[in-house]
């Protein structure tokens, strides 16, 4: 369906409407009136298609490979809507006109140019009586309802998406933000020593075999079958008994090589081993959240990352300040008859720290 005059009806193609800018300005070929594209219309068709968007790429964090997906789709279905919501409008009315002599005939009952005399054809004469000012705003009144329906659903629409962002938001800075995450992980392996005479556990599955994603962090790219497991990944142990369980954990211990100094599981490294917890210094690490570099990108200076102490406290390190972090660590565990720790990122599923 194409685009019309507002005064005297003259089709305009959607596509080189599209092209125009929000300030450019043209005559009518038919009446001359000057014509505009209405800003408005395309705010409102552009707001909660950048809303999706936002909602895409900061709240779902969809992959690389998804994003090839979705943003063609979301250009694709922006751009029809953006079309259908097209609108002209008009800067300066200029009624209708005869095309020999170039008289105004707005408000002609006559079929005829009272100027030149030329009979006019039945469009002509259609046109000259869309032309009257009862007619132009009778047209407008007709088509008020369904624009404002319209703009009310595109309303709420976009209320309903920005809710959902910000209840998804709270709901990851209260329950799901990486100190939370961190925090969780150091609760189990703290229970663990707890219920063990304060003997930190040989391998991180010992506390969290029976939930086992709490080891992927929010911000993650690492996925359930990326960390593996004896006899299979994070996703199949999900799936087993826990007898089965049971029997995975006792791999895994038994796969740790000897002296081993920590050892990653997801996006957690655990510095514990050979650790009395119940007696050690408070400020000792047990849990370091940094997530796998098999899975992520090298962190950037200013990201920031969890560790989790003996006192049951977590502390949030910048990257750029890490290494000396680690230094400050490791001498607090060489204070404990402790052998010294590596730099998280260079711990892998692979490769756990040996002595």
């Amino acid at each position: 369906m194409p685009l019309e005059c507002p005064v005297c009806r003259y089709p305009f193609s959607r596509l080189r409407a599209l092209a125009r800018t929000a300030w450019s300005r043209w005559r009518c070929p038919s009446c001359e009136s000057l014509l505009g594209i209405s800003l408005k219309r395309r705010l409102i068709a552009t707001l909660p298609w950048i809303v999706i968007l936002v909602f895409l790429l900061l709240v779902l964090r969809i992959m690389s490979w998804g994003m090839w997906i979705a943003i063609p789709i979301l250009v694709a279905a922006g751009l029809g809507i953006y079309m259908l919501f097209e609108r002209i409008v008009v800067h300066e009315r200029c009624g209708f006109r005869c095309r020999s002599c170039g008289y105004d005939l707005q408000g002609q009952v006559d079929p005829h140019c009272p100027e030149c005399g030329r009979a006019l054809d039945e469009d002509e004469i259609e046109r000259m009586n869309l032309a009257r000012p009862g007619e132009l705003r009778q047209a407008v009144t007709t088509g008020r309802m369904g624009r404002w329906a319209a703009i009310i659903l595109i309303a709420l629409f976009t209320l309903a998406v920005l809710g959902q962002l910000v209840h998804l938001y709270y709901l990851r800075s209260s329950a799901f933000g990486p100190r939370q995450e961190t925090k969780r992980v150091l609760d189990g392996v703290l229970r663990y020593a707890a219920d063990h005479g304060g003997q930190a556990p040989a391998h991180a599955l010992e506390h969290c075999a029976d939930n086992c994603m709490i080891v992927l962090s929010f911000d993650s790219r690492t996925t359930p079958d990326a960390v593996p497991v004896p006899g299979g990944n994070l996703e199949t142990l999900a799936n087993l008994s826990p007898d089965q369980q049971s029997r995975i954990v006792e791999q895994a211990v038994a796969a740790l090589p000897e002296g081993v100094i920590a050892h990653r599981l997801g996006d957690f490294v655990f510095p514990y081993h050979s650790i009395q917890i119940s007696s050690a210094d408070p400020d000792i690490w047990l849990v370091i959240l940094w997530p796998d570099p098999d899975s992520n990108a090298p962190p950037l200076p200013d990201d920031h990352f969890y560790v989790g102490k003996c006192d049951g406290e977590v502390e949030k390190l910048r990257a750029e300040e890490f290494s000396a972090a680690i230094a400050e660590q490791n001498t607090l565990r060489a204070a404990s008859g402790l052998p010294p720790l590596p730099h998280p990122a260079t711990i892998t599923h692979a490769s756990p720290a040996k002595d």
